[in-house]
């Protein structure tokens, strides 16, 4: 055979080699990004969702050590009981706005707050994420509710174990859900996360439109780019077992307050919820059943709400030893 045609063919055996092992390199390369992209956007969305948990056990801390956050010792009578929840941040400041669940609405949706002025308790980790964690719940729950208010001043729903019976929100048709905490994801089509006072830019579908029913669910998996938000819940039985756990301590023995002494002693398997306390409104503690605080107040049940227009002056223990039947 001539010698040139060998070379000529053996010279395009070679560089069709050399064009497999290009192609075959830039395959390679281009599933391994591929892979890449997607282990590190999966991290990203574990990292939020981790993020999501931690800031669903603030709040329940929140809630539980409310006495203590918010103590008064000049006016004991503002103490609220246990089990109340943050107002959300509804303007993108990062703080909470007070007043919330005015005007007869069932839910009080924004941003989880950065964090509780006065106080050194936060609830967001990466700052830079802020924007990105809204909170919605329910209006009875939260620290200061204005439709519940006695002489001009803002007081609480009286929250106990049993009370509401049932909690205002739902997540993918579960009910009885006292707050539920998203993550709004990145920006999507339609979507402009520069709007930071439009929730319909952050969270989509059915948990922008403003109602007591939330989802965590892609209700159209087959449209593409149209959902995006990660949520848990509060239930109301994970709030009750917190809050319990709280007011059941047993601390003391024979735990008297009366003139403010609080006698030696140790433990005597009776939950201080229970113990004899001074029950008066010279002396209120935020374990005591009502205690009505100036005049012309009316003395009725502490737990009916509707008794008069604005509710009850319910600070001082929000019913927790009545549950109990102390």
């Amino acid at each position: 055979m001539n010698s040139k045609l060998i070379y000529k063919q053996s010279g395009f055996v070679v560089l069709m080699g050399v064009l497999v092992l290009l192609l075959g390199s830039a395959f390679w390369f281009g599933s391994a990004t591929k892979v890449r992209t997607a282990d590190i956007e999966s991290n990203y969305q574990q990292t939020r969702i981790d993020e999501l948990a931690k800031i669903k056990d603030r709040l329940l801390t929140y809630a539980v050590m409310q006495p203590e956050i918010f103590n008064n010792v000049a006016n004991p009578q503002n103490i609220p009981g246990v089990g109340y929840l943050p107002c959300p941040d509804t303007n993108g400041n990062g703080n909470t706005n007070l007043p919330c669940g005015g005007g007869g609405v069932l839910v009080d949706i924004g941003r989880i707050p950065q964090s509780i002025a006065n106080t050194m308790f936060t609830f967001v980790e990466d700052q830079n994420e802020s924007l990105n964690y809204w909170y919605a719940v329910d209006s009875r729950y939260v620290v200061q509710n204005a439709a519940f208010n006695f002489a001009g001043a803002f007081r609480r729903f009286p929250l106990n174990a049993d009370m509401p019976a049932l909690a205002n929100l739902t997540l993918d048709g579960r009910n009885d859900i006292v707050a539920i905490i998203f993550y709004s994801g990145k920006e999507m089509q339609n979507q402009n996360q520069n709007n930071i006072l439009n929730i319909g830019d952050f969270l989509e579908g059915e948990n922008a439109d403003g109602d007591v029913d939330f989802i965590s669910v892609d209700p159209t998996p087959a449209v593409l780019q149209d959902f995006n938000d990660y949520a848990i819940a509060i239930t109301r039985q994970e709030w009750r077992t917190a809050m319990l756990a709280r007011v059941s301590i047993d601390n003391i023995d024979n735990n008297d307050f009366t003139n403010n002494v609080v006698p030696l002693g140790g433990a005597d398997n009776i939950a201080d919820l229970c113990a004899t306390i001074q029950d008066v409104p010279a002396n209120p503690h935020w374990f005591n059943e009502c205690t009505y605080i100036g005049a012309n107040i009316p003395p009725f049940a502490c737990t009916d709400v509707n008794a008069v227009p604005g509710g009850v002056d319910n600070l001082a223990g929000q019913n927790w030893r009545g549950f109990f039947g102390c």
